[in-house]
């Protein structure tokens, strides 16, 4: 997953896109919808999957939180219903390890362009490190779930009891930092080395139509917080931030820092992780770390990123 390169990053100043529009959508791919709804402009980024999704069944067809998302309503019973659609999910390491989800989301977002009234990235985590990160999303009315695997080892999610997706691989894998500090004594002086490192890193999604131009550049940007960091007292090698490159506060990227044990000594490494279905490139300072392809399909369950989905807001639930 995690690659060495010898190719260099281009110019900051030829991919600099901050004064245009953003067509910034949302991921996956929904039924059918009204013609003045999501489609009425700018195609969404997730239609070029459009025919694959995995279709789970709500119990309550209409969701109330649903309703009051679409109608702008109090952003607090939002959330409230977003963290219940995502505390359905059941990560497991395996039968005896299942993860926590972190009761505050990572992250809180909207996208009035690709007509996201409210979206929420929650975090799950098992002995002191995430395993897992999942956007839960409305847009149009429509509910949807995005998921990606943290993990150092394969996972299983279980949905009211059913396996939905169960990558057959790690999620991430680490790589040392080169010209990285030894980890600091405190603290304080490891969490500044952290956010130190994190910004050597630059990131771009290279984007495609519909929604886009084809092969259009975007930098991301390098949000200023860490989305989690996470500290095991006793377990130092367990100690880290995640980090997410963005599209205003849309997470594409997500760059984790660690100081962890190989061979007997401490030191830091980074790993990588999609969050979204295009082209994905990161270099640390000018050489190129990681290159994801396009993915065409994201509802395989042995993927580490996957979409579960579409949940409707409807009178029926849609297939």
């Amino acid at each position: 997953m995690l690659r060495e390169c010898d190719s260099t990053r281009p110019s900051r100043s030829t991919i600099d896109r901050s004064g245009e529009r953003d067509h910034h959508a949302m991921r996956p791919p929904l039924p059918p919808l009204p013609k003045r709804g999501r489609f009425g402009g700018a195609a969404p980024r997730w239609v070029f999957v459009a025919c694959a999704l995995v279709a789970i069944a709500l119990d309550d067809p209409r969701p109330a939180f649903a309703q009051s998302a679409a109608q702008g309503q109090d952003r607090k019973e939002s959330l409230a219903a977003l963290s219940k659609i995502a505390a359905s999910f059941e990560v497991r390491l395996d039968d005896r390890r299942e993860a926590t989800r972190e009761t505050e989301p990572a992250l809180r977002w909207i996208n009035t362009i690709g007509h996201a009234t409210d979206a929420a990235m929650f975090l799950w985590v098992h002995d002191g490190r995430p395993v897992a990160v999942g956007s839960t999303f409305v847009t149009d009315g429509v509910v949807g779930h995005e998921f990606q695997s943290l993990a150092l080892e394969p996972l299983a999610v279980r949905y009211k009891g059913k396996v939905i997706w169960e990558p057959q691989e790690p999620g991430i894998k680490f790589q040392r930092l080169s010209d990285a500090p030894v980890p600091a004594d405190s603290a304080r002086q490891r969490n500044s080395q952290i956010k130190t490192l994190a910004r050597r890193f630059h990131s771009q999604a290279i984007k495609s139509p519909p929604a886009y131009q084809e092969n259009d550049v975007r930098e991301l940007r390098l949000l200023t917080k860490p989305i989690l960091q996470y500290h095991d007292p006793n377990r130092p090698e367990n100690e880290g931030a995640i980090f997410a490159f963005a599209m205003d506060n849309d997470p594409d990227v997500l760059l984790l820092i660690e100081n962890r044990i190989r061979d007997g000594k401490a030191g830091w490494e980074y790993a990588l992780a999609r969050t979204n279905p295009y082209v994905l490139k990161v270099w640390c300072d000018e050489t190129l770390v990681w290159s994801q392809k396009r993915l065409l399909a994201t509802t395989d369950p042995t993927h580490p990123y996957f979409i579960a989905g579409p949940f409707s807001t409807g009178q029926e639930t849609r297939p």
